[in-house]
């Protein structure tokens, strides 16, 4: 605002700062549908002034596809890393919130994501990031019409890296059935579900609105600017379904997913 050449009163910024944090109360503790069938989680990092000096913190970001095919971001958190307690905690609020039921949590290859998922959602697969997984392998598997097919194709894979090429061989074995699960779902989605496209999307605008701020003075500070860009996303998202599942026999185009202008 100084910038700007507006100058503000102290009393005048309490108030719009007040003002702010009864939104995110709002936002983070209003209550959420039963079913989400996709959840994307993912985390990015930014500076922030703990009282004694700035660290770098994890900020949470989750954004659910509800049964009605809409998107939503569902939470946005700050934390002092990602681990399995981290994520845990982050999953519990969601079922505090009323979340009962969830079929695919998308996330990157974080260990404490999997874990902390399989106990928060039971019943829930987990879908390991394809671009994160290797984008040449996701076009190899692309052309699979069937996990079977797709388990034949990433085995053949493993068989011919394994002699040279141990460490890959073995980065795909590990990794190869968590990058597959999205098959196991309607066809018609598996280009919006095969990666966390949709989450980095997002991710993409709110780097691009802290990197003016830099570092942050707190942790409020974050979510001021945040969760206001979260809820007009949310009204965004309103005019468009994300996935559908009516006519899932046949195999349709799907619209692009969410950019800036749509």
């Amino acid at each position: 605002m100084s910038e700007l050449d507006i100058e503000l009163s102290h009393t005048t910024v309490s108030n719009l700062s007040f003002e702010l944090d009864e939104l995110i109360t709002e936002f983070r503790t209003s209550p959420l549908k039963k079913y989400y069938p996709y959840l994307y989680v993912d985390a990015l990092y930014l500076k922030v002034f703990n009282g004694s000096r700035f660290v770098s913190q994890a900020v949470m970001i989750a954004i659910g596809v509800n049964e009605d095919g809409y998107r939503e971001v569902l939470d946005i958190d700050i934390m002092d890393e990602e681990s399995y307690a981290s994520y845990l905690g982050f999953f519990e609020t969601f079922k505090e919130r009323g979340i009962s039921k969830v079929d695919l949590i998308i996330s990157d290859g974080h260990k404490g994501i999997k874990r902390a998922a399989s106990e928060s959602f039971n019943g829930s697969s987990w879908q390991l990031c394809s671009v994160h997984f290797k984008r040449n392998l996701i076009l190899e598997l692309a052309k699979a019409k069937s996990i079977d097919e797709a388990h034949s194709l990433g085995h053949g894979m493993i068989a011919t890296y394994e002699e040279k090429f141990l460490r890959l061989a073995k980065y795909l074995t590990d990794n190869l059935g968590d990058m597959m699960i999205f098959l196991a779902f309607p066809k018609r989605h598996h280009r919006k579900i095969h990666s966390t496209n949709l989450v980095e999307r997002f991710n993409k605008e709110v780097k691009r609105r802290t990197k003016v701020v830099g570092a942050f003075p707190s942790e409020g500070s974050v979510l001021r600017l945040l969760v206001p860009l979260a809820i007009d996303t949310n009204a965004k998202w309103m005019d468009r379904k994300y996935v559908s599942w009516e006519d899932l026999e046949h195999d349709c185009e799907v619209d692009e997913e969410f950019t800036e202008n749509s």
